[in-house]
């Protein structure tokens, strides 16, 4: 749905998805997102 929206790949967003992931420090998707909530940026 995502790559969809944006008009890109689905691997391209698995890709960018692991990418911020590695940044934050996060083993996955669901700890990569709590900062996210946390800064208002993603729906809760």
């Amino acid at each position: 749905m995502i790559a969809r929206r944006l008009g890109i790949a689905p691997k391209t967003v698995r890709n960018r998805v692991s990418v911020i992931s590695v940044k934050l420090g996060a083993r996955g998707r669901a700890e990569a997102i709590t900062p996210a909530r946390t800064a208002g940026l993603a729906p809760v």
